[in-house]
């Protein structure tokens, strides 16, 4: 299919494995059938040779699909114009075959669908499996899929609107929009305007007890750690977590929340294991974690050398780490609140957590949703993002995703996750070719866009200095057409696009090959 020129230094036998097949953000997805090793490169010839000799020994796992949606080509080098610009194949709602817009179902007050049989109401937002689907549920016992919108704030710049007017307003304009949610950040005064949007809480457990202890430091979009390792092993973490989840008190019986962040992308470098061995013993903050690792490894038997560790022990060891501090986060909640959804700590790492089999069967035990800021991948993944879920037993959504484009006048886009693009023209159309996407996933239950106003320029954050085009509206509160109204056309067709999209996957469910 493809080839490319690599100079690779062969390791040593002592070092980790060799992956074959693996990229950055996920394992090979096809099936090998033969694999052998050369202590030379092979000419273009005998490649040639050995693939007219082996391509009749396994089946094709190609699948003829009954439609034809049509794609249109977007351009990006990734979040920053340094990269190499790479076309995209990338779908709009005008692309999909066969589909007739419809237009939004009867809904009740939360946006939960009123055209399906109802489920058992509890007065809170809460998860249900119907027919190999997940769903959230409302207050009222109704099929709710979650289109939400990050950090709805007003402008920073003069004349800034009062927060109750403001947030009437947004409120008004985002329901036009077909938003039905809020995702993390935003005025309070959204919460309790005239028909306020569902919204959701966010904590800072883990975030807060590092910088008590005078132990982070800044970087892009999220705490950074000493040593990049959070301190989930300390004795003092427990009551921490209590002492931070208090707070939910005040909103336990708010019918109007669909779930609590636990934090924002915990740091999660794949050699963490390793970081923990090198902390030094002495210190009353870190020695926690080194003690904590070594008894970890002593418990499995396996070596304390680095030298000696396999990818299999730095990965498990992630998955331990992140479910102790899940587990010590969900006893503190529940404490104080047995209502809401807990929907983690705003998962985001490719490498070490996405790529990890055993991260998510760890976690799951303590999240009721979990929340990914979804980056690196053109759209949602269906087939990794069906895996994480059946390795959890629990949904997820997809709580951050954006791009940004170049014509934003005065805006530098250096910084950010996002995917950098052309126009607007071209950041209306990713917005649609993601929430197709989403749609398409039975185990999704929403996703966030991020956000709801542009960084502007005068922004020094990490994340966005010199200013950033993520945003619905620019940073002067004026809104970007092209992409509202590509955001309304599918918002708005929500619903009937999940219908839509099950009722193909009935007529022609996809072909997978016997093991």
């Amino acid at each position: 299919m493809a080839e490319a020129a690599q100079t690779l230094p062969v390791p040593a036998v002592s070092t980790p494995p060799w992956y074959v097949g693996r990229s950055a953000g996920q394992f090979f997805r096809g099936r090998i059938g033969e694999l052998a090793l050369w202590s030379r490169a092979l000419a273009p010839a005998e490649v040639a040779s050995l693939h007219r000799e082996t391509a009749e020994r396994f089946p094709s796992a190609a699948v003829a699909l009954p439609w034809r949606d049509q794609f249109v080509e977007v351009q990006s080098p990734g979040p920053r114009a340094d990269g190499t610009w790479r076309t995209y194949a990338t779908r709009t709602l005008a692309g999909l075959e066969g589909y007739q817009p419809k237009g939004p179902p009867s809904a009740d007050r939360w946006g939960g669908r009123t055209d399906l049989p109802p489920a058992k109401a509890t007065g809170f937002f809460r998860t249900e499996q119907r027919d190999g689907r997940w769903w959230l549920i409302t207050p009222d016992g109704h099929l709710y899929w979650n289109v939400g919108v990050n950090s709805v704030r007003p402008t920073r710049r003069p004349p800034a609107p009062a927060p109750d007017d403001f947030a009437r307003t947004a409120t008004a304009e985002l329901r036009a929009l077909g938003f039905n949610g809020l995702g993390n950040g935003g005025v309070s005064a959204l919460q309790t305007t005239r028909d306020a949007l569902p919204w959701t809480v966010r904590l800072s457990v883990m975030a807060s007890f590092a910088a008590e202890h005078k132990q982070t430091y800044p970087t892009s979009g999220h705490t950074g750690f000493k040593e990049q390792c959070f301190p989930a092993f300390h004795p003092d973490f427990p009551a921490w977590a209590k002492k931070q989840a208090a707070s939910l008190a005040a909103t336990a019986n708010d019918p109007s929340i669909i779930g609590i962040f636990t934090d924002n992308e915990l740091q999660c470098p794949p050699d963490l294991l390793d970081r923990h061995l090198k902390l030094p013993a002495d210190d009353p903050y870190l020695g926690h974690g080194r003690r904590a690792a070594l008894a970890w490894l002593a418990e499995r038997g396996r070596p304390v050398e680095v030298a000696q560790l396999t990818a299999k022990d730095r990965y498990q060891f992630i998955a331990h780490v992140f479910a102790t501090y899940a587990r010590i986060v969900h006893d503190a909640i529940r404490a104080v609140d047995k209502n809401h959804l807990i929907l983690g700590s705003r998962y985001n790492n490719h490498r070490g957590q996405f790529d990890n089999p055993w991260f998510w069967s760890a976690v799951g035990p303590w999240v009721d949703v979990a929340a990914v800021n979804y980056y690196v991948l053109w759209g949602p993944q269906r087939d990794d993002i069906e895996e994480w879920s059946a390795a959890l037993q629990r949904p997820l959504m997809l709580t951050e995703w954006y791009a940004k484009a170049m014509d934003a006048p005065g805006l530098a886009n250096t910084n950010g996750a996002g995917w950098l693009v052309r126009t607007q023209t071209d950041r209306a159309r990713y917005y649609q070719h993601f929430a197709l996407g989403a749609f398409d996933v039975p185990s999704l239950v929403g996703f966030h866009y991020f956000k709801y106003m542009d960084d502007g320029s005068e922004s020094v954050a990490l994340d966005s200095a010199g200013g950033a085009n993520k945003g619905l509206y620019q940073a002067d509160g004026a809104p970007w057409t092209e992409l509202q109204t590509a955001a309304r056309e599918v918002n708005r067709e929500a619903y009937p696009l999940i219908d839509f999209f099950a009722a193909r996957r009935r007529a022609a469910p996809p072909v997978r090959l016997r093991d």
